[in-house]
């Protein structure tokens, strides 16, 4: 999205000021269209109607025209987190005038949605709307005209022939019309794909320049615009634009298992420090290795019928000398560093990994009525993304280890699945008499599904397993325990998302999370809490979430209020 907002600017600056397009890509004076205003119409709308009463239709659609209808497909793209729900919400919001318009607002939100989400270009030219994106583009005629999809199928040329964001936008410039809507276009594409925090130049042009502070934008949907990529993009490893000699080596790695876990940490990388100084990035389908702005390895991951994953396709490049331990170290660094190089704030570790041992605060024995039905054991993990005002638990954001780094602080248990089972194994017979089982909380008991999974093949099926959670997760994990979860409480805070943000620090959207339990599944064993937060939400708030929730299909919802504890 601020990619097509770049391409906007760069249009300005390009015909303003050429010297400064090519030094810079866009000028600090540069002004946006009518269209971008647009775009941010509908990405504003769209944002704000979630766990309101805003109705979007009386604030979109008032502009009707093919470029409309494609600034809105823009923004949508990158505001959902699955293609059902982009899809639904181009459905009600499009509002296209005719047949070939629908078409080109369908193909640029599939096209954005496919690249965002790790697509290869030639991946995402087989997006689908009655026929293939590719079909189109294949059909010469369709590139002579002035329509609105002739238009986006000659910025698709544009962007599959550059190799990064600033190349794009260079193409964009030399395409035939309107030079600000080739701009967006082709700036959006080459966004999803590559980034667009820096512009990164040939030396004749200059050393480059960030492109982060030009783009003014609200935070609310800068947000879910940031959190939309599940990659780390080429424009943000800042690695040389020289083309490269590629050489395929022999694979020492064919036999590293990479679980789901561990390519979702591969391709989501992080930005290398002087002690993890390897990273990854993902660019058309290859995972890149590089440090220091320099190239280093090349490979393919690819999926097993077991569902992990092979290194494969590795190859080196002739200017890093042919090195192949950088993999090795970047790996590691995913692996067994997780939480000292990325954000997502998570525990938890890799099947294998000291054999999944996790630090508690508790385990609660004989609890009933309190944590699912029966007699339960209460197991809390630590950690947890969220900073809750008046959090219940706020044990679980402590140290766990000593200054030493290897001595656990008082009160932390390390517990590894069997470790657990055989503290809990003592209470079996209340368990089956009664349903009961273990119940895991915390913290966020769903950023540690490996855990959860390991513990299930231990007691088997004769054990309930209760979750108690604020879905505060990668909805990945909500997947993988899917199958293995038996009953979900789910603290939803507030469905209102800036109710949400302000009570728990961190933006995300309840009603997101229940759309994936839905998907997967998951209605009629899960209960909703949804609270009285003093100072945070009213009756009426509250009201209003019993009511999104209820939509959603979810009929077992427990109201109840927050207490404030005194807190120093």
């Amino acid at each position: 999205m601020n990619g097509a907002i770049l391409g906007d600017l760069a249009a300005w600056t390009w015909e303003q000021d050429k010297e400064a397009f090519f030094r810079k890509l866009v000028s600090s004076e540069a002004s946006s269209s009518w269209m971008v205003e647009e775009l941010l119409l509908t990405a504003d709308t769209l944002v704000l109607e979630r766990g309101s009463d805003i109705k979007v239709h009386e604030c979109l659609g008032k502009r009707q025209s093919p470029v409309a209808t494609v600034m809105r497909a823009i923004a949508i793209g990158w505001l959902f987190g699955t293609e059902a729900e982009t899809a639904s919400a181009f459905q009600e919001n499009g509002f296209a005038s005719d047949k070939e318009d629908w078409y080109a607002g369908a193909f640029m939100w599939k096209l954005i949605f496919a690249l965002r989400h790790g697509a290869s270009k030639e991946e995402a030219l087989m997006v689908e709307n009655v026929s293939s994106f590719k079909g189109f583009v294949e059909d010469v005629s369709w590139k002579e005209r002035s329509s609105i999809l002739g238009v986006l199928i000659r910025a698709w040329d544009a962007f599959y022939s550059a190799y990064d964001f600033g190349s794009a936008l260079h193409r964009a410039m030399e395409l035939p019309g309107d030079r600000h809507l080739n701009g967006i276009l082709v700036g959006a594409l080459a966004d999803a794909m590559y980034g667009c925090d820096r512009y990164m130049v040939k030396a004749k042009y200059g050393k480059g320049y960030s492109l982060t502070g030009l783009v003014n934008v609200p935070s609310r949907f800068q947000a879910l615009y940031r959190a939309g990529r599940t990659f780390f993009a080429k424009n943000c490893a800042m690695t040389n634009v020289e083309r490269h000699v590629w050489k395929d080596v022999a694979n020492p790695y064919v036999d590293k298992i990479i679980s789901r876990e561990l390519r979702r940490r591969i391709l989501k990388a992080f930005q290398p420090t002087f002690d993890d100084r390897y990273g990854f990035y993902l660019d058309d389908g290859y995972i890149y290795v590089y440090r220091n702005c320099r190239v280093l390895n090349r490979f393919k991951l690819s999926s097993m019928s077991d569902g992990t994953f092979r290194i494969v396709e590795l190859q080196v490049s002739e200017e890093a000398g042919y090195q192949l331990g950088a993999i090795q170290e970047a790996l590691y660094s995913v692996e067994y560093r997780w939480n000292c190089v990325s954000d997502d704030y998570v525990i938890d570790r890799l099947p294998g990994s000291d054999s999944l041992l996790q630090p508690f605060f508790g385990v609660s024995r004989l609890r009933m009525g309190l944590d699912g039905r029966g007699v339960t054991t209460l197991v809390t993990f630590m950690g947890c993304q969220l900073s809750c005002k008046y959090c219940l638990n706020e044990r679980c954001h402590g140290k766990v280890y000593e200054d030493d780094g290897a001595t656990p602080c008082k009160g932390i248990l390390m517990l590894t699945p069997q470790q657990l089972y055989d503290i809990v194994k003592k209470d079996n017979i209340y368990f089956q008499a009664t349903g009961g089982g273990v119940c895991f909380g915390g913290g966020e008991p769903l950023e540690h599904p490996e855990f959860i999974m390991e513990f299930r093949k231990l007691c088997g099926t004769r054990w309930k397993i209760t979750v108690e959670t604020a879905l505060a997760c990668h909805p990945h994990n909500i997947e993988l325990l899917a199958p293995i979860v038996d009953h979900w409480i789910v603290d939803i805070k507030d469905m209102n998302p800036r109710i949400r943000e302000k009570y728990t620090g961190r933006v995300g959207d309840s009603a997101h999370q229940l759309c994936y339990l839905k998907q997967y599944g998951i209605v009629d064993n899960v209960t909703i809490r949804v609270p009285h937060i003093p100072s945070f939400n009213t009756d009426e708030d509250v009201k209003r979430s019993i009511e999104q929730v209820k939509i959603l299909g979810f009929m077992d919802i427990q109201e109840f209020e927050y207490l404030v504890l005194n807190r120093k």
